[in-house]
């Protein structure tokens, strides 16, 4: 008899939980502690951190940027790719522009939306990547836009607040990072939604919102509500580290303390470091090599 994938990974989950290291790190977890963990290599580690974060949000570090892709399609495989997403890029790569190209800026804001939102994102990274600076959380609050039909908006203060997130206005909405004007309608193509918005207007009432097709420009789907993520991209101006994007419920689990402490993560940060997990150098063969060691209250 063949056996799916999917019922292969429930078998393995089942198997870690009965694991008597693996249920006394859960119950570290729940009570914030901060806590080291070995002998998480291979398979094990994504099992483990797939269990620990299937209802909460996190931060795993890993020590490179291709660890970080192949541990996200680990995570992918196990938890859906709905909740795991690449830490969004900051800087500049060396065959971008001035700016990062549209569909980098439009993953950028689209997670962070999702965040500010208190989305249960799982965001995995290189370590390399925490020297990256990121937005003000207040400043990505007040560019987020809650538009359902039924209510008022001022539509010329919409159409500021797009040009201040450096919309183009154009006769037909094609692209991302675009918008246009005809008569009561407004359609614009907002980072970070697979599909453009169009807005009609009767005086300051919105009286529907539609997703549409850019090529047809037909409408495709009415829309209960859409949340708008105004804030174009991270500048270099910006001085705010990840933690201060996290919930405050969000494990961070990455390398060795002495490793995090020599990249110069604050272990007092707001957001709770309750693990670190050792990735690099420990190979397991079976369960009960995991071990834990408990460091205390933070």
């Amino acid at each position: 008899m063949n056996t799916k994938p999917a019922d292969s990974l429930g078998t393995l989950r089942r198997i870690l939980r009965r694991a008597e290291p693996h249920t006394r790190l859960g119950a570290l977890v729940r009570d914030h502690l901060l806590v080291e963990v070995g002998g998480a290599a291979g398979s094990l580690r994504a099992l483990c951190l797939a269990d620990l974060l299937e209802t909460r949000p996190g931060l795993v570090l890993v020590e490179d940027q291709g660890e970080a892709d192949e541990l996200a399609d680990d995570l992918v495989l196990l938890l859906g790719q709905d909740r795991v997403f690449p830490l969004p890029q900051t800087e500049l790569a060396p065959y971008d522009e001035k700016t990062l190209p549209l569909e980098k800026r439009s993953a950028q804001v689209e997670i962070y939306r999702r965040l500010r939102l208190g989305d249960p994102l799982i965001l995995v990274a290189g370590m390399r990547q925490l020297l990256q600076r990121h937005p003000d959380p207040r400043e990505l609050d007040g560019g987020l836009h809650v538009l359902e039909p039924g209510m008022s908006l001022d539509r010329d203060g919409l159409i500021r607040a797009l040009e201040a997130a450096d919309f183009e206005r154009v006769p037909v909405v094609e692209d991302i990072a675009q918008y246009s004007v005809r008569g009561g309608i407004l359609d614009l193509y907002p980072w970070g939604q697979e599909y453009p918005i169009r807005l009609e207007f009767y005086g300051d009432e919105i009286e529907s919102v539609r997703a549409f097709d850019p090529g047809s420009q037909t409408s495709t789907e009415t829309l209960a509500s859409v949340t708008l993520a105004l804030h174009a991209e991270a500048r270099p101006e910006d001085g705010f580290d990840i933690f201060h994007l996290l919930r405050q419920d969000a494990l961070v689990a990455g390398p060795p303390l002495d490793i995090l402490r020599s990249a110069g993560v604050d272990l007092e940060t707001p957001a709770p470091i309750v693990a670190a997990m050792d990735m690099f150098e420990r190979t397991v063969d079976e369960f009960d090599r995991l071990w834990t060691k408990k460091y205390g209250k933070k």
